[in-house]
């Protein structure tokens, strides 16, 4: 049996690495690196990121689980979870965090399940209480400096439904300035101003 090629993509901020078991998906790539060993897919990586101006990297392997391994072997590993939360109208839930929309979400506290962590950070980061069906929905990846060391954040989202008091308030302490209900066909705002991991997320739930 043949099994099919796999691929997910990692931000380095708004540009993506594609890792992938398919040989076709690199043919328009701004840069292709066939992957051959760790030491190499390090200077590619560390290239990539010095240099902003090239748009994407596409690093393909015929066997993407230990492509995979040797791309997070390269990072410190941050685990976290957040929510993509609907009130009764099917609103969607946002948060303006530093200026840009997003969907809340944090890093997980030690013992925590990623559900745990989704629903907390959720209730914490928007101030609401009464949510339920925390459904599994995706996985994004981002990687991002800390403390001058790259990290690679792993976040796994969760679908939400809120069935109280539609009331918010958005912890401030976070950055986050404002917290917004949008209608699934009015989110131009939000989409303007966004994440590329956002707008995966949207496209995963069906949304965009």
């Amino acid at each position: 049996m043949v099994s099919m090629p796999q691929k997910y993509e990692v931000f380095f901020n708004r540009r993506p690495v594609i890792i992938t078991s398919d040989p076709d998906e690199g043919k328009d790539a701004s840069l292709y690196f066939r992957f051959t060993g760790r030491k190499e897919l390090l200077k590619i990586l560390r290239l990539f990121e010095k240099y902003e101006d090239i748009p994407s990297l596409t690093i393909f392997h015929p066997n993407f689980k230990d492509l995979r391994k040797a791309l997070k072997s390269c990072f410190r590993i941050i685990k976290a979870a957040g929510g993509l939360v609907r009130n009764r109208q099917g609103d969607i839930l946002f948060i303006l965090r530093n200026g840009i929309w997003d969907l809340p979400k944090g890093k997980l506290e030690r013992g925590e399940t990623y559900q745990e962590g989704a629903l907390r950070e959720v209730s914490e980061e928007c101030g609401i209480k009464g949510l339920s069906h925390a459904q599994r929905l995706t996985t994004t990846f981002h990687v991002y400096r800390l403390n001058g060391k790259p990290v690679l954040k792993k976040t796994i989202w969760f679908t939400m439904e809120m069935n109280g008091n539609s009331d918010t308030k958005p912890l401030t302490i976070e950055g986050i300035t404002e917290v917004r209900w949008f209608a699934p066909s009015g989110l131009q705002e939000p989409l303007s101003n966004t994440y590329p991991n956002i707008e995966l997320v949207l496209k995963k739930a069906g949304i965009i």
